[in-house]
């Protein structure tokens, strides 16, 4: 699962940093703000890890305001009107030094930045992105009309298919023109995870060092633990305990049977309970013919974890490290939503996140 940070309403879009025209004498943003009260107030805001800082505060006067600084690298930034009364706005900047000034209208997620390249670049790419993702969301409130004629659904569903590659194509472009400043690293980390795997492999390559976020180098871990842990690749041994405290490794039950699923699941997620029924049968059908499966718990609880195996009922082998998401298995496997599951035959893994009947489809032809 991934987590995206959003601001207002401009969910679509969350740029956080940009490079670009420096000057030793430092910034000075002005602006103004539509119908704006003496006293409101205007914030300049980072991201720490998932939380919001302030760096400057300044109060509205006359419609103006005025924020001033230096900046040892160019980055993105929130500007946040916040008014004593009625609606405010945010909008997103590249805050570099240089004389920089921007237009703030409450309601609207259009804007116009001047003062540098980099800003017309980043208003132009964010404005059209915008326009784009409100058609979109237009085209996803008329499909939930559940009087629309089949012809129209058909209609709308390729037209929001159609929009899709547009938007995925300005961010693929726009990645690949600025990926050498920090705006394109960050689109990168925002949308990589969309993008074909060829398209992200090459991008991440081109990221420079100073640009690769803790973020961004924790996505290019784990699709570098996916690309390892792909169809056809070498299964990954690891051990961990199992309910009782004894150490099992993967390595000993695949090299002990014809074919092994990993199972990614927690005490917690309703969706491994719903699916463990799905599960059971198959492990009942097979087992005698050289099927196993080992439960690999996402739970960092003991109790909760021992507990869940027995009102399931599982009987197959179970282990876990107990540190939930940080579980080392699942880090191995680049494993972010569970139900997760990984199937291994003569030493290599030869599906992923099989379930229900697509399983039980599968593991005749497997055991053969």
């Amino acid at each position: 699962m991934r987590n995206k940070k959003l601001l207002g309403a401009a969910a679509c879009i969350g740029l956080l940093t940009w490079t670009g025209c420096q000057s030793s004498k430092g910034y000075i943003l002005e602006g103004t703000v539509d119908n704006a009260a003496d006293g409101d107030t205007v914030e300049l805001i980072y991201f720490d890890g998932m939380q919001p800082q302030v760096q400057q505060t300044t109060f509205v006067e006359e419609g103006k305001f005025v924020l001033e600084g230096k900046q040892d690298t160019a980055a993105m930034r929130y500007l946040s009107y916040r008014p004593i009364k009625g609606e405010g706005t945010s909008v997103e900047l590249v805050l570099e030094n240089a004389r920089l000034s921007v237009h703030l209208t409450p309601g609207t997620y259009q804007y116009d930045i001047k003062g540098s390249p980099a800003n017309e670049r980043w208003a132009a790419f964010h404005n059209e992105d915008e326009q784009l993702c409100g058609q979109s969301m237009d085209i996803y409130h008329a499909l939930q009309d559940s009087t629309l004629t089949p012809d129209k659904r058909a209609e709308l569903e390729q037209q929001d298919r159609d929009l899709s590659a547009r938007i995925e194509k300005l961010r693929i472009d726009f990645a690949r023109k600025e990926i050498q400043t920090v705006a394109g690293a960050y689109t990168l980390q925002m949308f990589g995870d969309r993008f074909p795997d060829t398209t992200f492999v090459n991008l991440i390559g081109q990221v420079p060092p100073m640009y690769m976020t803790a973020e961004l180098q924790g996505i290019k871990e784990q699709y570098e633990r996916m690309q390892r842990t792909a169809i056809g690749q070498p299964f990954t041994d690891f051990t961990l305990q199992t309910s009782n405290g004894e150490k099992l490794s993967l390595a000993d039950v695949v090299k002990a049977h014809k074919v092994t699923m990993i199972d990614f699941w927690a005490s917690w997620c309703g969706p491994c309970r719903a699916e463990m029924p799905h599960v059971k049968t198959a492990y009942e059908k097979f087992h005698n013919q050289g099927f196993e499966i080992v439960g690999v718990s996402l739970d960092d609880n003991a109790e909760a974890w021992k507990k869940a195996i027995d009102q399931l009922k599982l009987s197959w082998p179970q282990m876990s490290d107990l540190k939930g998401w940080d579980c080392e298995g699942a880090r191995l496997y680049g494993v972010s939503a569970i139900p997760a599951t990984v199937l291994i035959k003569d030493g290599k893994i030869v599906a992923r996140d099989l379930r229900g009947d697509s399983l039980m489809t599968l593991l005749p032809t497997l055991l053969k």
